[in-house]
């Protein structure tokens, strides 16, 4: 009974650290990192489990910034998170979005404008509001704030996308209002 038992807590041993590696997963050279991604470390606490950011946009109006999710067996639907920063009296141009994306006001107002199945919604949104665009939608975003900088943060689901499980890069601009 002694081998047994051995044998059982050597076989629990590979399943807990096989178990360990799989949730971990395998970090591996991505397209986005050859595409400029970039890698930020926190030193005290290890990495963080979306490692990258990637410059999407920046202009003297305001910047867009994407962190993509790691795939891995775990995690079978991609997640990417943005952070727009819009300076006062600027506009997001309006964009054709094919990922449905959720908006989260972190500081400032704004007017958020989209059109989806011919039907025109416009919102004016602040601090703590959460705004959902649905894949397909062309909208906008106007920070008319006087003074006062917007922060979103974004969430970007790419499993409505065109290309199955990639984010069309936002080629976007934003531009400051007379």
């Amino acid at each position: 009974m002694g081998k047994g038992v051995r044998f059982l807590v050597l076989a629990l041993a590979l399943v807990v650290c096989y178990a360990v590696t799989v949730t971990m997963g395998f970090r591996k050279e991505t397209e986005w990192e050859r595409e400029g991604g970039h890698r930020h470390r926190h030193e005290e606490e290890g990495s963080f489990l979306l490692p990258d950011s990637k410059p999407v946009m920046s202009s003297d109006a305001g910047e867009m910034r994407v962190v993509q999710s790691v795939s891995s067996r775990i995690i079978e639907k991609p997640l990417h998170i943005g952070f727009i920063t819009m300076e006062p009296n600027t506009l997001f141009i309006p964009h054709y979005l094919d990922s449905t994306l959720i908006l989260f006001f972190r500081t400032g107002e704004a007017r958020v404008g989209c059109i989806f199945k011919d039907e025109m919604v416009e919102r004016r949104l602040k601090i703590r509001d959460v705004f959902m665009i649905p894949a397909g939608s062309t909208f906008y975003i106007l920070n008319p704030g006087e003074g006062q900088r917007l922060h979103m943060i974004c969430s970007i689901d790419p499993s409505d996308s065109l290309q199955l499980g990639t984010f069309q890069g936002l080629a976007l601009k934003l531009s400051q209002q007379p």
